[in-house]
């Protein structure tokens, strides 16, 4: 890769003569006072852009000497609409940072690509009526014109596309490698779902009032079976190579809240009356003396089974017992059904109100035998 020296030795030969005669520093409304020759961007930018292409100096170069530094920006989903200022705003940041590392002498891998699977692309393709294997290939062609017109220097000689068998095949491959070491498994977990958009949100994605940050609906949280990465095998490789990195302050500790480490204890309680255990985890397991009562969350296995009919002769025989009225089942399935609707902000907020519904069971504490209340709470 060039660096900032040998850029300048290479443009020399192209730049043209009396150029401060052409280009004044001042400007005004009128043309006519800026020289003969006014600056015109459109003719201008392209020059240069199609002269930086042509002799590759964004290109990182294998097996290069220099220092190697890479920089990557999440590859964006080549939707209809094109650019928005939210791509320039933080791509001309990352840009200014690849040119610095590049006069600093640096070998810079700043790579594009286009994360074109997915349902970004097939909802708007069905709303276009247009197949995606022929929408895709089209908003990539005017996402490329937009990126190129800007002068970024992104490497292009590495240009990526999710939907090209040679770069998904080992995708597919590596996939593949995680299952067959029991890295990859599936498993029913909550998840934030978009009825609009038709597709699962990460926590970062949906605003404290519950609603997708695009478009504004009211997500809801349901269980659905996912492949699932087994991340937690390399929690404390993960935390000890924070050390190795010159992250900030408040990004290491963004991670450090992401990755959870915790040190503690399962404890397990079974529930009276039926062969069901409840594990739950804890830090302090010291305090299980003095415990009274535990808390289920919506999610949780044993809560899905109180609302199967299977189980309804076991919620019969509870409520004879306790004296709890026949609407029981339907109190856990209304207090489900609200919890789930929160956001995960909303369910963890500091100083929110704790709330829940007794199930009518008991768990019974194997250190002194005593019982406590079982609750389903968010």
């Amino acid at each position: 890769m060039y660096n900032w020296h040998s850029m300048s030795k290479n443009l020399d030969k192209y730049e043209p003569k009396k150029i401060e005669s052409k280009w004044p520093h001042s400007a005004t409304q009128s043309g006519a006072s800026r020289g003969k020759q006014a600056y015109n961007p459109d003719i201008i930018e392209s020059k240069w852009q199609k002269l930086w292409e042509q002799e590759g100096f964004w290109q990182a170069v294998d097996f290069s000497r220099k220092p190697k530094f890479y920089t990557l920006i999440e590859f964006p989903y080549p939707s209809g609409a094109g650019l928005h200022v939210g791509h320039i705003r933080s791509w001309s940041a990352m840009d200014a940072y690849a040119r610095k590392k590049r006069m600093q002498g640096y070998n810079v891998l700043y790579p594009i690509g286009w994360d074109a699977f997915g349902l970004p692309a097939e909802n708007y393709a069905l709303k276009m009526g247009v197949h995606p294997s022929k929408i895709v290939p089209e908003n990539i062609k005017k996402f490329k014109a937009q990126i190129k017109s800007l002068g970024l220097s992104f490497d292009w000689s590495r240009e990526i596309d999710t939907t090209d068998s040679k770069y998904y095949r080992w995708t597919q491959w590596i996939f593949l490698q995680f299952f067959k070491k029991g890295l990859a498994y599936q498993d029913d977990v909550p998840v934030n779902w978009c009825r609009s958009c038709k597709t699962n949100l990460a926590d970062e994605e949906v605003l404290a009032d519950g609603t997708h940050e695009r478009c504004g609906t009211k997500t809801e949280k349901r269980m659905q079976k996912q492949w699932l990465l087994r991340i937690t095998k390399y929690a404390d490789r993960l935390l000890a190579d924070l050390a190795t990195v010159d992250y900030p302050q408040m990004i290491s500790q963004q991670q450090i809240n992401w990755i959870g480490r915790k040190e503690g204890i399962d404890i397990s309680y079974e529930v009276e009356g039926v062969v069901e255990k409840i594990v739950c985890f804890t830090t302090r397991p010291d305090t299980n003396f003095g415990a009274t009562f535990i808390v289920v969350g919506p999610e949780h296995p044993f809560v899905k089974k109180l609302s199967n009919s299977k189980f309804q002769p076991v919620l019969d025989r509870v409520e004879t017992r306790s004296g709890i009225p026949n609407s029981t089942k339907e109190q856990i399935r209304k207090y489900v059904e609200r919890a789930t609707n929160k956001s995960e902000i909303e369910r963890i907020a500091e100083g929110r109100k704790k709330t829940g519904v007794f199930t009518g069971f008991y768990a019974i504490n194997q250190l002194n035998g005593s019982n406590k209340s079982d609750y389903g709470s968010p």
